[in-house]
């Protein structure tokens, strides 16, 4: 089953931006991807459906989720994906299956998507819990929660699974709000080490058409 075809029977219902955003995911050039700028534009849901159709696509490729914590890693992200499945009646062949105890999501063809902490330990000030990971891409949740040593460990573990096989460009993408820190120097600023490669898509509440009246 190609990736085209899910999509198509699918008929996934998304905003202009939505739709630019995972062009920019699956295109050959953009090593570096943020989408946000505001509350209520289903990043986490966008980003859940993109890495699911590459792991049901293509077979034992690793994806790995990264928040702060693994508690908000499941209360936010892992409930997106469920609610994916409901919202589009995902057959069960296609659905992950969550092993609680090593907090890995596991396809029934192989494919994984890790779920990581990002926040800093003492005892691990240099991320070598990160060294030994394999992975094809990385997306990493509200980033300005998340020390940008971690995120940049995390791009050095990507291109290490099945993307040479399948030639999937390595992408390592990021949600966030609008926050002083380091995701404004790196995005906002453009400095962020990709340099071209790397790409900036704000993404206003007012400009999502689906978005309910209390925002």
């Amino acid at each position: 089953t190609t990736m085209a075809t899910i999509k198509e029977k699918l008929k996934v219902k998304l905003s202009r931006k939505q739709k630019e955003a995972l062009k920019v995911c699956l295109d050959n050039k953009h090593t570096a991807i943020w989408y946000g700028g505001g509350a209520g534009w289903g990043k986490t849901y966008l980003w859940v459906i993109r890495l699911w159709l590459m792991c049901v696509t293509y077979a034992g490729v690793r994806y790995a989720i990264v928040r702060d914590t693994l508690k908000n890693a499941k209360a936010t992200t892992v409930k997106s994906l469920e609610k994916f499945y409901q919202d589009y009646n995902i057959d069960e062949k296609y659905r992950w299956k969550l092993n609680e105890q090593k907090s890995i999501i596991k396809f029934r063809n192989g494919s994984e998507i890790v779920l990581l902490e990002g926040c800093y330990y003492p005892s691990d000030p240099l991320y070598n819990r990160f060294g030994s990971l394999e992975l094809t891409g990385a997306f990493i949740e509200e980033s300005a929660e998340c020390p940008v040593e971690g995120i940049e460990y995390i791009q050095t573990r990507v291109w290490r699974q099945m993307n040479e096989e399948y030639w999937i460009l390595w992408k390592v993408l990021e949600t966030f709000n609008p926050n002083p820190g380091h995701v404004y120097e790196r995005y906002y600023m453009w400095k962020h080490k990709d340099g071209e490669q790397a790409i900036f898509i704000p993404a206003l509440v007012s400009e999502n058409p689906f978005i309910g009246e209390q925002y």
